[in-house]
């Protein structure tokens, strides 16, 4: 995954904030970017963008991952070290944050993110964020994404 792949999803994703990652993921592939790695921007730029607004605040975070299968299984843990593309994300997202870009479009990717919505909801009810753990992450689309 190339930081100018990573740079064409951010954009798509700040260019149609009302899009589903269904809409984000299918903009994207005919960019050239591979099914696969469409599939893991689109996952993996909410949760890194999530991670650092939620990361500022205290909370912590689990470094694994599980995936719904088609058959609505769930793989076992696996650390999101280990898929292709979360250490690049995850580095995009953190030099963004370094050049100062603004809340709108650091929001147009974290704003997607199941992590900070579950995060607002317990701290809309009370919790502190330095006592928040957030649990292994769930990826629902299979590897290849969703269908185009």
């Amino acid at each position: 995954m190339t930081v100018e792949q990573i740079s064409r999803a951010v954009a798509i994703f700040r260019e149609l904030p009302r899009s589903s990652d269904e809409e984000v993921f299918r903009k994207l592939v005919p960019t050239g970017v591979e099914r696969q790695y469409a599939a893991r921007l689109v996952e993996f730029l909410p949760m890194a963008y999530g991670r650092l607004l939620l990361g500022k605040a205290g909370m912590h975070f689990s470094d694994m991952f599980q995936r719904m299968t088609p058959s609505g299984d769930l793989t076992a843990e696996q650390p999101l070290s280990s898929e292709p593309g979360w250490e690049e994300v995850v580095s995009f997202a953190q030099a963004e944050a370094r050049r100062v870009v603004s809340k709108e479009d650091v929001m147009a990717a974290a704003g997607r993110s199941a992590e900070l919505h579950a995060a607002n909801q317990l701290l809309n009810q009370g919790s502190k964020p330095e006592d928040l753990i957030l649990t292994t992450a769930l990826l629902k689309w299979p590897q290849e994404g969703p269908p185009l």
